[in-house]
């Protein structure tokens, strides 16, 4: 049984030893289907049971609560397992991407101008698109998320169909409470508090998708998820989210 926080220290070298990938170069990339700006990031990946992940370590629980989130928008994310690995604890998740799908950052599409979601009208499937990325507007302001990068907002394309790619890297998430200010960011949108008027006017269902999260209990079901993974769910998680749902 894994017992205690979710961000324990442990030396993913270490842990990864037995499994991790070692062909870091391009060719392992594209057969991941991984964009090739990313090659660095082969380190993090493994192999176990005929089965690519991705390793990481700190804040699990916030991944496994943006899982949660995404899933109550319906919104394509990625999944979170727990591992055990001699006593060390470590996230993976399983290689999302499709064979006949490419992969791109968002930065391929847009520049730093304007409104970004702009970028993407000449798509057939531009309105799927913009609903995705309101979406994931509302997640990240819900989460007060401080790193939805460019490198952190993937999208996959299909002929002349593109669409956000299941979401993943939830981790940064409630370091401040929205008690004292909102602090959020996401490359496809700046938003302050001054702002928020003129995008909800503009983009009314993310006000709406704000409100359907507001109603949900999100630390009852991030307590579930936790106990299907044996995992304790102590008073310091209870009053760290508490704090940041109230």
């Amino acid at each position: 049984m894994i017992t205690g926080m979710m961000d324990k220290n442990s030396n993913v070298e270490k842990v990864l030893a037995k499994h991790k990938i070692k062909e870091i170069n391009i060719k392992k990339a594209i057969e991941l289907g991984i964009p090739t700006s990313e090659i660095h990031r082969l380190i993090n990946w493994a192999k176990m049971n005929n089965t690519y992940y991705y390793i990481k370590q700190g804040r699990g629980l916030n991944e496994f609560l943006g899982e949660i989130i995404a899933n109550e928008l319906n919104l394509k994310t990625a999944h979170y397992e727990p591992v055990d690995y001699y006593g060390d604890f470590y996230i993976r998740t399983p290689n999302f991407r499709e064979k006949d799908k490419t992969y791109h950052r968002v930065s391929e599409f847009t520049t730093q101008e304007g409104d970004k979601l702009d970028y993407f009208k000449e798509f057939k499937t531009y309105e799927q698109l913009k609903q995705d990325m309101l979406k994931l507007y509302a997640l990240d302001i819900y989460m007060m998320q401080l790193d939805r990068a460019d490198v952190n907002i993937q999208l996959e394309k299909k002929d002349d169909s593109l669409r956000l790619a299941p979401v993943f890297d939830y981790s940064a998430a409630y370091m401040c409470s929205h008690k004292r200010y909102l602090e959020y960011y996401n490359y496809m949108y700046s938003m302050n508090i001054e702002k928020m008027d003129e995008v909800f006017n503009k983009y009314p269902e993310l006000y709406n998708y704000l409100k359907q999260l507001d109603n949900v209990d999100f630390l009852k079901l991030l307590k579930q998820e936790m106990e299907k993974y044996k995992l304790n769910f102590t008073s310091t998680i209870n009053n760290f989210y508490e704090e940041s749902f109230s």
